[in-house]
């Protein structure tokens, strides 16, 4: 949208030539469709789909093999900042503080919960849980069955927690520092620096 001050954002799929660096990609294709930035992607291996998330407040789904748009989902009043998978479901955080949960297959929403953060960073999608990560002290960890349920969390994240991984049995969180936040479902909080 040209004179509205927004870039027309666009995904970039690469290719391998080789294992060497990313000097050694090309780009495949660049796909039109968003209209602000592309924030975070999420792969639907199922549905042959990736869906990408947007500054513009959208998700749109595309077909992997054709690079064609097939869904654009509507609802969060804020930037989509992050998308995570847990079977048939994906989960979408948002600057609005919402947590939507969609059904892979009919793209449908299926349910919302406000987070009660101000800005939901990252989430990680576990094999029975959501982690939720953004501004204040505190990583939630939320039922991936139904998201309004509260597990638990972990506390004393120094402000902001911009991401979150998985690695075994461990998971990560990144923020001012790296922090190693739970291992063999303990929750412990190092700090390592």
């Amino acid at each position: 949208m040209e004179g509205a001050g927004k870039r027309n954002a666009r995904l970039t799929c690469h290719a391998f030539a080789d294992a060497c660096f990313v000097q050694r990609f090309r780009v495949l294709a660049a796909l039109k469709g968003h209209d602000n930035w592309v924030q975070c992607l999420v792969c639907i291996p199922q549905r042959g789909e990736v869906w990408s998330g947007s500054a513009d407040r959208t998700i749109i789904c595309w077909e992997w093999s054709t690079c064609a748009q097939v869904g654009r989902l509507h609802g969060h009043n804020d930037h989509v900042n992050s998308l995570a998978r847990v079977g048939n479901r994906v989960y979408s955080g948002s600057q609005d503080g919402v947590i939507r949960v969609w059904d892979a297959k009919s793209r449908e929403c299926v349910q919302e919960v406000s987070s009660g953060m101000r800005n939901i960073a990252r989430l990680c999608g576990l094999s029975t849980e959501v982690w939720v990560c953004g501004v204040g002290d505190v990583v939630q960890i939320r039922d991936a069955g139904n998201i309004s349920v509260l597990k638990g969390s972990v506390e004393g994240c120094s402000g902001y927690t911009s991401a979150v991984a998985q690695v075994g049995h461990m998971i990560w969180g990144g923020g001012p520092r790296v922090r190693l936040l739970c291992a063999d479902g303990f929750g412990i909080n190092t700090g390592i620096r």
